[in-house]
């Protein structure tokens, strides 16, 4: 029951608003003693704050969700009887009403109505498919709704007296099936009720049972409750920081290389105009002077002839040898 004005551990006495069912300690396996004691230390402010509270004030924190839109941890097991209610009542009434197709098709049923053994069997097969799709429908919406109750008035009974232990489960069994069969009249509702609360006393000796063998008592079992719920929620918060945590670190790996592809593409255009740049002016650049061109003719043709001149006297030095 977090979410309250909590000043345990608030040496001025000021009371900061917890903005979440559960308080973010939890065990694990760095642990040191002080951190134990001080979720011991949580455990039992919480149950004194609890005890301080009036019986409404409880009632309507049950019903509240924290800043987060979780559930109140006392209601997980309604919304868990209600699954495995819905379960088994689904798989109970599915095979019950198949059962029942099954026998009324083959007493309703004969050869001769049907064609083939393969049209017999396919109609045989659709008939109980059905049937067992309408038991599991009925009896888990019913079984479902029976055992949310049946938790539902049990968790408020348990937040009302602020203590858990066996009187709940009769009570709520009671007040369950009186619910159930009201519309069915008030013979029926009393009836009910009487069925419910010999229902309601099972779980009740089982728990005390267990309580008994594991010498833990109830309202222990419950306090447990609460410490595993911090434990898991606060390894999911740690998983959710983590997963947030290698997100940025992506998201900021992805920022920068998209940065540095954008620098080299910047550049890589730049280079580019200015080397298409060198070309055009290179393009448009005027020709050569005439009087070089001519001067470098000259020159040229002073070159050939002086080869010519060697290649002459070269002649001359073999004919006279």
């Amino acid at each position: 029951m977090i979410s309250l004005w909590m000043d345990a551990f608030k040496g001025n006495g000021q009371g900061c608003k917890v903005k979440c069912w559960i308080p973010l300690i939890s065990s694990s396996a760095g642990d040191t003693p002080s951190d134990i004691e001080m979720r011991k230390k949580f455990l039992e402010e919480m149950v004194r704050r609890m005890d301080e509270m009036t019986a409404w004030e409880r009632l309507q924190l049950l019903f509240k969700l924290d800043d987060y839109g979780n559930l109140h941890p006392e209601l997980f097991a309604v919304k868990d009887g209600f699954f495995v209610g819905a379960l088994v009542g689904a798989v109970g009434g599915g095979f019950k009403y198949a059962n029942e197709a099954y026998t009324k098709f083959l007493r309703t049923h004969n050869a001769e109505m049907f064609q083939s053994f393969q049209q017999a069997n396919r109609k045989m097969q659709d008939t109980v498919l059905l049937a067992f799709a309408k038991g599991a429908v009925t009896w888990g919406s019913k079984i479902g709704i029976f055992s949310a109750l049946f938790f539902t008035f049990s968790t408020i009974i348990t937040v009302v007296r602020n203590k858990a232990g066996f009187m709940e489960f009769p009570i709520a069994g009671a007040a369950t099936g009186a619910l159930f069969n009201l519309s069915q009249g008030l013979l029926a509702a009393y009836s009910g009720s009487i069925v419910g609360m010999i229902l309601g006393c099972v779980p009740g000796v089982v728990n005390l049972s267990q309580a008994y063998v594991t010498n833990i008592s109830i309202q222990e079992k419950r306090m447990w409750a609460y410490n595993n719920f911090i434990k898991e929620t606060r390894d999911k918060m740690d998983a959710f920081e983590g997963g947030r945590t290698q997100r940025d670190i992506w998201s900021k790996l992805e920022t920068a290389h998209d940065h540095a592809l954008k620098t080299a593409r910047a550049r890589m255009e730049q280079e580019a105009t200015m080397l298409s740049r060198k070309a055009q002016l290179e393009d448009e650049s005027p020709s050569t002077d005439p009087v070089e061109k001519s001067e470098g003719q000259t020159e040229k043709k002073k070159s050939s002839m002086d080869v010519a001149v060697e290649q002459a006297k070269a002649l001359r030095l073999k004919t006279e040898r």
